[in-house]
């Protein structure tokens, strides 16, 4: 199947090519930079795709800014073959659905789409995916599908209720945040040494403001800009902060109190929303207990902003920084940058990093001998991974023996003589002898 994403060189284009190309499609890009677009489809094993290559398409996607979408949408929609879907992935509705609804009789899909995330995240599962069905049939299902397999959340909704709903979750989440960096900058807030004062509460409230400011301040002011019903948002957000200022400035606790009281009315099911920030503050000091426990040894992490791994020993765990010895030198990364990195994602990364190295071990041992027993007693080294090989009986022998050999593999970066003693000693203390 032919997909072809518009805008498909940005960052979040660029996410879903890969994720698109997983899931077997022939993922082609257009852009409005043909050159830079050609490099990065060579790069990325995509196919640059043209207007003329349009009619061509099972599906077109539109990975474009909000306010460009209804313009795509009435030019690429006249050349598309009948039966092909037409999506987009804007963040406000109304412009674009709108100009979708006028192209209900050509023949085609119409299926608007708002993934609820950025382009940093590792995958989409658990993330939530808004469809609105504007003209669906077999294509739109194939969408749906491909969102429900990567694990993701589906939410049918319609233009009217998304832009509401999104005044709020995006409008006043965002312009929150616009407000608190600009006062933290305006104060002269160290917010490194602030850290070190930091309260969970707080440590998250600057994970959250910096998420924002510091990723694409253009998405972002397209964002609060594009939808209409944030202005409403605005002036509830200036009037209510007006409010509390002017209570504040008579000192008066008791409506200060009552105004707190008003708010969390809203919040009816309360403890929800406390156990959403109880597992949010866990989480975060779950990393740094993990991380003092394994000091002294050799740990990976990820830098979320660079999404680079760092892997050596952890040496020291300060209230905002973890300091780890990488290659004889001390790196320092924030605590609210990294990402512990699970087992089973270290095995594959050491792999690919540093390879593996292998070791032949046999020995001779009594006839009754289980080499699953002794399998399970080389196992003990959790340094290695171990495979029995080959049993070998013979006359040359002595006599009511057998020899038995086993393969260990470790990383390259493992003391390979220390544990090639630690081997041998293990299956001499066994009462083995080596061959």
């Amino acid at each position: 199947m032919k997909l072809l994403i518009a805008g498909g060189t940005g960052d979040f284009g660029a996410f879903y090519a890969s994720l698109f190309k997983k899931h077997n499609f022939e993922v082609f890009i257009s852009s409005t930079r043909p050159e830079y677009g050609k490099e990065f489809c060579k790069k990325n094993g995509c196919v640059f795709a043209e207007e003329k290559d349009i009619n061509e398409m099972d599906f077109v996607v539109l990975s474009v800014p909000n306010f460009a979408a209804p313009g795509f949408v009435s030019k690429v929609a006249p050349l598309m073959k009948k039966g092909a879907l037409l999506m987009d992935f804007c963040s406000v509705k109304g412009g674009v659905c709108a100009e979708m609804e006028k192209f209900k009789s050509a023949g085609i899909e119409l299926l608007s789409t708002h993934p609820m995330h950025g382009p940093r995240i590792m995958s989409i599962d658990a993330q939530q995916v808004v469809l609105i069905p504007i003209q669906v049939g077999g294509k739109s299902k194939i969408v749906e599908e491909f969102f429900r397999s990567e694990g993701a959340n589906i939410i049918f909704s319609n233009p009217k209720e998304h832009d509401e709903v999104l005044s709020i979750v995006q409008g006043l989440n965002h312009f929150s945040q616009f407000v608190s960096a600009g006062v933290l900058k305006e104060l002269g807030v160290d917010l490194k040494r602030s850290l070190a004062f930091g309260s969970p509460n707080y440590n998250l409230f600057l994970s959250v403001v910096s998420r924002v400011v510091l990723q694409n301040p253009e998405l972002y002011a397209q964002i609060q800009l594009a939808n209409p019903l944030n202005e409403r948002m605005r002036e509830s957000f200036i009037k209510n902060t007006e409010k509390l200022a002017e209570i504040c400035k008579k000192n008066d606790m008791g409506a200060l109190e009552r105004e707190i009281i008003k708010g969390a009315g809203n919040f009816k099911d309360a403890e929800v929303f406390l156990l959403e920030g109880d597992r949010m503050v866990f989480a975060q000091k779950e990393i740094v207990r993990v991380l003092k426990k394994n000091i002294g040894k050799m740990f990976l992490v990820e830098n979320l902003l660079t999404h680079n791994y760092h892997y050596g020993e952890v040496r020291e765990i300060t209230p905002y920084e973890l300091v780890i010895l990488e290659k004889s030198r001390l790196t320092k990364i924030n605590l609210l940058k990294l990402r512990l990195v699970p087992k089973e994602e270290v095995l594959l990364w050491r792999e690919k990093s540093v390879g593996k190295k292998k070791l032949d071990y046999s020995v001779l041992v009594d006839e009754n001998v289980l080499a699953s027993a002794v399998l399970e007693a080389l196992c003990a080294i959790k340094e290695c991974d171990f495979e029995f090989a080959s049993e070998y009986k013979s006359e040359k022998l002595q006599k009511g023996k057998k020899s038995l050999t086993f393969k260990a593999s470790f990383f390259a970066d493992e003391d390979k003589d220390n544990l090639d003693k630690k081997i041998k000693g293990l299956l001499v203390g066994l009462g083995y002898l080596l061959r």
